[in-house]
């Protein structure tokens, strides 16, 4: 089997989250949308993992783990163009290159595990992660040939023309895996968009398949795995799809959610079974809750670790220890261990 690098894009401002924040650094769930992705990647096995930054790196760099080498963008030149500045680092790798974008945090290991196995398997020189989408306004949209291949990647709805047929609206998502070398040679054949200057990663894919080689596109089948967060709408967006998951996964572990639509958990929270939850409260940071507790209604939890058997109800709890079966509330405020009255 191939050795493989993975390759994460995270060079770009998010001028539409209209904000001085980089855009992989604004927080979902819990952690900067970055270390979502990160997350997700942290079970494949790679020889090499690099994260391109650009915009404000080093801030962005504060927040990547331990074992991960850093690419500068120092110009905002595209997808391809970060790619390029990363491949002198990578001139001797010949395996896989899995490539994906950084604002794709709720792509689950599962879904890129299986599109990585998916590209070997396949035997293919590029694979292409897609999804389908009745909102395809922006994204690059996949147009097939009659035969069911995929024919080119056009830019966005506002690119196609009257011979264009898209009737499955399959839209391309910012994940791709590639054989190194002829991706590597790809790269050197692409031109800037004379619109932005900027030069698209899925150029690559025309330019290979001009040359006879073989391209696939792996569809997620859960199309909110793919949401790429370009705005604060986006960025709300996603916080629900993954508070459900969150809590949905809490529940199935045996913790009874009282009513999770007011109920909000952040993903590195743990509970354990047979606590209760009620109504109106939120739970943040790396809180650890044991087992049999009741934590609400209208209570807020920061960084607290919870006993087994305690309860509190209608309090604020930030940076604390609860012991065991103690009982908290209601409005008690306990801040950095010290009650506030």
């Amino acid at each position: 089997m191939h050795d493989l690098t993975w390759l994460v894009l995270a060079g770009g401002r998010g001028k539409r989250m209209k904000s001085s924040v980089p855009k992989v650094q604004h927080r979902l769930g819990g952690k900067p949308i970055l270390n979502h992705i990160l997350d997700a990647l942290s079970s494949l096995e790679a020889k090499r993992k690099v994260v391109v930054l650009g915009y404000k790196e080093k801030s962005v760099r504060d927040i990547l783990p331990s074992g991960i080498e850093v690419i500068v963008q120092q110009i905002q030149g595209g997808t391809a163009h970060a790619v390029r500045e990363a491949e002198r680092a990578l001139a001797d790798f010949e395996g896989d290159c899995l490539v994906l974008n950084g604002d794709l945090p709720l792509l689950t290991p599962q879904t890129i595990e299986e599109f990585v196995s998916f590209h070997r398997e396949r035997k293919n020189v590029a694979s292409l992660l897609t999804t389908y989408t009745e909102d395809f306004k922006e994204a690059p949209v996949v147009i097939r040939s009659p035969e069911g291949d995929i024919g080119k990647i056009v830019k966005s709805e506002a690119g196609l023309n009257s011979s264009d047929e898209n009737e499955t609206k399959e839209v391309a998502v910012g994940g791709y895996c590639f054989q190194a070398t002829f991706f590597f040679w790809a790269l050197g054949q692409i031109k800037p968009h004379s619109d932005k200057e900027e030069e698209d990663l899925n150029d690559c894919l025309g330019i290979l398949k001009e040359r006879g080689h073989q391209i696939e596109s792996f569809v997620v089948s859960d199309q909110r795995e793919t949401i790429d967060i370009n705005t604060r709408v986006d960025l709300a967006k996603a916080e629900g799809i993954l508070r459900d998951r969150t809590v949905n996964s809490l529940m199935l572990g045996g913790v009874t959610i009282m009513d999770p639509g007011s109920t909000s958990i952040d993903a590195a929270v743990t509970i354990e079974p047979d606590t209760v939850i009620y109504p109106f409260t939120t739970i943040l940071g790396e809180t650890k809750i044991g087992k049999d507790c009741v934590i609400g209604p209208q209570t807020f939890l920061l960084n607290a670790e919870v006993g087994a058997g305690a309860t509190i109800y209608a309090s604020f709890v930030n940076d604390s220890k609860v012991e065991a079966g103690d009982s908290i509330g209601p409005f008690a405020n306990i801040i950095s261990k010290k009650p506030i009255l």
